[in-house]
């Protein structure tokens, strides 16, 4: 099974490809949640590319969007970025919070909007205090606080 999710952890060429495979994937951890779906090496491929596909969450009007969105929603719903706590992937959390905080806009969609806040809010309430200050720097650089 490993080498088969490796093999879905590449980076294809095509974007439509690549997206489908990891909404796919997002639902292995939904199905495993809250014990991570692989060994913790694969798991921390498999959220580098899950991680990766949010960069495209502010393109809505493009194709892969919902998918894109669906992957987003998994996470939200079963709250997958709390693994990476457990498994000290604390890089793969910053990547997340900067993903999420760049796809922040006016015209975005509004239950997109609310899913960005319940990760960060839910983010921020698992973080620990140095990881926590660093969030509130990121946040501030940002302008959004």
């Amino acid at each position: 099974m490993g080498i088969l999710i490796s093999t879905m952890l590449t980076n294809y060429v095509d974007l439509d490809v690549q997206i489908s495979l990891d909404s796919c994937l997002s639902e292995l951890v939904d199905i495993t949640a809250p014990n991570p779906p692989f060994e913790d090496e694969l798991t921390k491929k498999f959220f580098q590319v899950l991680v990766s596909s949010f960069q495209g969450l502010p393109d809505h009007a493009t194709k892969p969007f919902h998918k894109r969105l669906h992957i987003f929603e998994s996470m939200v719903r079963v709250c997958s970025y709390v693994m990476l706590f457990d498994l000290k992937f604390n890089a793969l959390v910053l990547d997340i919070f900067h993903h999420l905080l760049a796809s922040i806009q006016d015209d975005q969609c509004p239950l997109l909007l609310a899913h960005i806040e319940s990760v960060v809010m839910g983010i921020v309430n698992e973080v620990d205090d140095l990881l926590l200050e660093f969030l509130i720097f990121t946040l501030l650089e940002s302008g959004c606080g």
